[in-house]
């Protein structure tokens, strides 16, 4: 399943799943966000039909993921590195 909208109610996220799976198109709505105040509510479709979702529901089809660059995992490595030694280092009373 892919996110294909986001809504600030559950009421217009619910009716865009609802229109979906009136057309056929299996939809799952869920709150995104850990703060109430920044909360919004996302409908989510299968991967294979985000393009006919978007044209029912008359919106624009998500934009495709661009590539990971190739130094991102190094460096999120390197940064886990670094935090976990901090910690370890901290707790033996470094």
């Amino acid at each position: 399943m892919e996110s294909l909208v986001s809504y600030p109610t559950q009421i217009e996220a619910e009716m865009a799943r609802a229109r979906l799976e009136d057309e056929g198109i299996l939809a799952a709505v869920s709150d995104w966000s850990a703060m109430r105040e920044l909360m919004d509510y996302r409908v989510f479709v299968p991967a294979d039909r985000l393009a006919e979702a978007a044209e029912i529901l008359g919106i624009e089809p998500p934009a495709e993921p661009g590539p990971q660059p190739e130094w991102l995992p190094k460096l999120l490595a390197f940064v886990t590195f670094l935090l976990v030694g901090f910690l370890v280092w901290g707790l033996l009373g470094g």
